[in-house]
């Protein structure tokens, strides 16, 4: 509901659960997961870091334009 709400209103997402849930071939989800089931582990605190910093400096160019 949120999602749609969001692209309705043109507000970019940043989908955290889909990169985590979707980590692509370099890693499996369990791979990013701690064995807590909660906690993220280095290589989940990395690709996130990652995604949101990719996505902050889009949308950073994106208002530039």
């Amino acid at each position: 509901i949120a999602k749609k709400a969001m692209q309705e209103l043109t507000v970019p997402v940043n989908d955290l659960h889909a990169a985590v849930s979707n980590p692509g071939e370099a890693f499996e989800t369990e791979d990013l997961i701690a064995a807590d089931g909660v906690h993220l582990t280095t290589a989940g605190r990395e690709l996130l870091g990652k995604t949101v910093a990719t996505f902050i400096a889009r949308q950073l160019a994106a208002g530039e334009k």
